[in-house]
């Protein structure tokens, strides 16, 4: 037990050593590639539909609702969007980590089509913070919805998880870059879509129509956004490799 206590290093030093080895992962190319290999192979498996946040179906990879939590413990957002709700688990995520965070949750769930097994699971969230919003993201009314959610909010995280197509995706960028606050934090899911084939169902994006390639058209025309580089570095397993953007003015 002495060497072990012997070995723990104090607050500060385990600080920059984590940093070193964050440091060393986020330029390991070779196991960038060997991360991307077995994206690959999960995605064939359907892993990210196995995972459920309190019994609500959550179709992220583990490690990606670990950074979320991290983002909204690090930003503290008082206002939560996520367009592409899909069957609810990532609402019951921001509910719950803005919840722990001491934050009267406020999340707003945006989609094209709201099926009765999503309605059914959220039920219980729907008058403690979580509204849903049936409608094309990019419609006017959404886009009126947006900002009449977030009014008097200065700290919002929005989550663009819905059609992954390059002009859809693109279009949402604009939008939000339109209406959104200083300091807004985005998370522009599913920027791996650029390295791994479609399975199952024929989709709108592939990879040259995808949300990366939306996203690097968006950011070479926008220096009022910054890539959150502690968090785009961090995952090794992520579906959003630098998919988090800050708008800094």
């Amino acid at each position: 037990m002495s060497e072990y206590l012997q070995e723990v290093q104090d607050h500060n030093t385990f600080k920059k050593q984590r940093a070193a080895w964050l440091l060393n992962i986020s330029e390991n190319s070779s196991l960038k590639k060997s991360a991307i290999d077995t994206l690959r192979i999960l995605e064939m498996e359907r892993y990210t539909y196995q995972w459920d946040w309190l019994g609500i179906p959550i179709i992220k990879m583990p490690e990606e609702v670990m950074l979320i939590q991290m983002a909204i413990f690090t930003f503290k957002p008082t206002a939560i969007i996520e367009v592409g709700v899909a069957r609810g688990g990532g609402l019951a995520l921001y509910h719950s980590i803005q919840s722990l965070c001491g934050i009267t949750p406020n999340i707003l769930g945006i989609d094209i089509k709201y099926f009765d097994h999503t309605k059914q699971s959220l039920s219980p969230l729907l008058d403690k913070g979580v509204a849903l919003l049936e409608q094309a993201s990019t419609s006017l009314l959404a886009q009126a919805s947006i900002k009449t959610f977030i009014q008097g909010h200065k700290s919002i995280f929005v989550v663009l998880d819905g059609d992954h197509s390059h002009k859809n995706v693109l279009s949402e960028l604009r939008m939000l870059d339109e209406i959104l606050p200083k300091n807004s934090l985005v998370l522009v899911a599913d920027t791996l879509l650029r390295d791994v084939k479609q399975t199952g169902k024929v989709r709108n994006w592939n990879k040259f129509s995808n949300p990366n390639t939306a996203l690097m058209e968006f950011m070479k025309g926008n220096s009022n956004w910054e890539f959150v580089e502690e968090l785009c570095k961090r995952v090794v397993l992520s579906e959003s490799p630098q998919g988090w953007i800050r708008k800094i003015f």
